[in-house]
């Protein structure tokens, strides 16, 4: 069966909001929402994000069997779902994965190393996300990426990542009434499907 990728935000739960909302839709067994320690350093979370990703990838012999890119492998990663820190995370973990899997982001921090400043994290971890941003626009580009952001984000300043995905071609909802945190309210009539 096609797994769905979950990543939280920052202080954030592996059974968030949206963990339970796809787990309505598509039952626990598909979903895969791990727990990570944001406050550790960034460079043990890129390797638990590129570990998880990379057990998840099609084999050789599913690449070599046909168009794996079109048609997801039944065991692989058919849908990412990221919301604020975790939307940074599941573009990194877009990395490793085929290209075609789809990317759902939620009030996404695109600039971890400005959005984290207010949580005390460590100097070093905030210039780990300076350095390695989410910055090459063609990678952007190649992605099956929607983004929803809340119209009321009191964390975020979506302001410059709106602007810079929708000159990218990528389709950005901007839902009314929604602050930082989607309720389980706020993402009903969001189509949750995998590749």
């Amino acid at each position: 069966m096609v797994k769905i990728l979950n990543i939280h935000g920052f202080d954030g739960h592996a059974e968030n909001t949206l963990y339970r909302k796809l787990c309505k839709e598509f039952g626990p067994e598909k979903i895969i929402s791990p727990q990570f320690d944001y406050r550790s350093p960034p460079f043990s979370t890129y390797a638990d994000i590129m570990d998880l990703a990379g057990a998840y990838i099609p084999t050789s012999q599913e690449k070599s069997d046909g168009d794996w890119i079109e048609h997801i492998p039944e065991h692989s990663i058919g849908l990412v779902v990221g919301n604020s820190l975790g939307g940074y995370w599941a573009l990194i973990a877009m990395n490793l994965l085929p290209k075609n899997v789809k990317v759902m982001l939620f009030n996404p921090s695109l600039k971890p190393h400005i959005t984290l400043q207010k949580y005390g994290l460590a100097k070093d971890a905030l210039k780990y996300y300076e350095e390695n941003p989410i910055s090459n626009d063609s990678f952007l580009e190649e992605l099956n990426l929607e983004v929803f952001i809340g119209d009321s984000d009191e964390v975020i300043d979506h302001t410059e990542s709106i602007k810079r995905l929708q000159r990218l071609g990528k389709r950005v909802t901007i839902v009314p009434g929604v602050g930082h945190r989607f309720t389980e309210e706020d993402l009903e009539g969001i189509l949750f499907s995998p590749t």
